[in-house]
């Protein structure tokens, strides 16, 4: 029995030591190599291949010194053409808009461009209401050492113990491991950002034709509306966070008083979506507005805003003007920024 006792004991060690031991083995190589800029990225290197979307934005960043002009969106800023916003106002343009990006993504993004040095003359600022709800901070924003010592001063929760059992814990996920290897596994060009940033390979004069027909048809875009619905209807819902609200007045103002215009721009949902979320969750309205009287009183000598949430002159609702019900097309981008940038082409010059 002691000796049944005594061999049982010895595999438990040694299925720990083993696990202990594989443990090591991952998060060693986890750490090597690197793929999302988590653990030895703690400055902007251009040459940097990256898994890790935000971090390449802060490499487009240091990639264009240059730089008079940075559109900040999520996924809805993204079918803006940093080439085209640049062609209108003459000013060099970069779009640093990232699928999923948050108040605090953009303001890291911003104090970034700021801290470099870049020759600013106009934040484009695409405002999203899900940007100021909600209390996650993500997680590419929290581990990326770039972006994260940018909001220190200002933002709870990015330092102490917690941060640091996550920073060790995503030492050993799998999603880590995932990265790692994928990035090994393709060409050093795949990993790397685009030099403009998101928008670089839409063709602009084909969206600024009249007979430009989108990328989708009406039965698929109706589709594409539920699919929307589903994902943006519940952050519409969700009730304006205090702090965020509080950061995003402070960094509009301090970008201004730095001398740097700042254009915030409201994009509409699709007519569908709208109406739909309208119907369903009338109180969700009432925040909207909220919402809104917040940013227009923003508005100053340096602040402009210029907002079609109720929706953009011209729109049938169809493929041209929507990919799905939330993001507008290329062409309808340009409709709405057009008349602010053409009034303003040139400035700085």
């Amino acid at each position: 029995m002691g000796r049944m006792k005594s061999n049982t004991l010895k595999m438990i060690l040694f299925l720990a030591a083993f696990i202990l031991g594989l443990m090591a083995l991952v998060a060693g190589f986890n750490f090597a190599v690197d793929p999302m800029c988590y653990y030895r990225c703690g400055v902007i290197d251009t040459n940097r291949q990256s898994q890790n979307v935000y971090y390449q934005a802060a490499q487009i960043v240091g990639a264009n010194p240059e730089a008079q002009i940075v559109i900040l969106g999520s996924s809805r800023g993204e079918t803006t053409s940093a080439l085209w916003v640049e062609e209108v106002t003459g000013l060099k343009t970069i779009n640093l808009s990232k699928g999923g990006a948050g108040l605090l993504l953009k303001v890291a993004l911003l104090r970034t461009a700021l801290d470099q040095k870049l020759p600013l003359k106009k934040v484009i600022w695409i405002a999203d209401y899900f940007e100021l709800a909600g209390e996650v901070t993500d997680v590419k924003v929290r581990q990326t050492p770039v972006l994260r010592e940018k909001l220190l001063a200002d933002v709870e929760g990015l330092d102490g113990v917690k941060y640091y059992l996550e920073h060790l814990q995503s030492l050993i996920s799998h999603n880590t491991l995932e990265a790692a290897i994928h990035q090994l596994n393709q060409k050093k060009s795949d990993g790397m950002f685009a030099p403009k940033g998101s928008g670089s390979g839409i063709d602009y004069q084909k969206c600024a034709a009249a007979d430009y027909a989108g990328k989708t048809t009406a039965d698929v875009l109706a589709k594409e509306i539920d699919v929307s619905y589903s994902t943006f209807g519940g952050p519409m819902r969700a009730p304006l966070n205090p702090n965020f609200v509080e950061l995003f007045k402070k960094q509009i103002k301090a970008t201004a008083e730095q001398g740097v215009e700042v254009l915030i721009l409201v994009p509409p949902f699709h007519p569908e979506f709208a109406r739909r979320h309208a119907k369903d969750h009338p109180e969700a309205v009432k925040s909207h507005q909220e919402w809104l009287e917040m940013i227009r009183a923003l508005q100053s000598d340096k602040v402009h805003v210029q907002s079609y949430w109720d929706g953009v002159p011209g729109d049938d609702a169809g493929p041209s003007f929507w990919d799905d019900g939330s993001h507008a097309t290329c062409k309808a981008m340009m409709l709405m920024l057009k008349p602010v940038l053409v009034g303003n082409a040139g400035m700085g010059k």
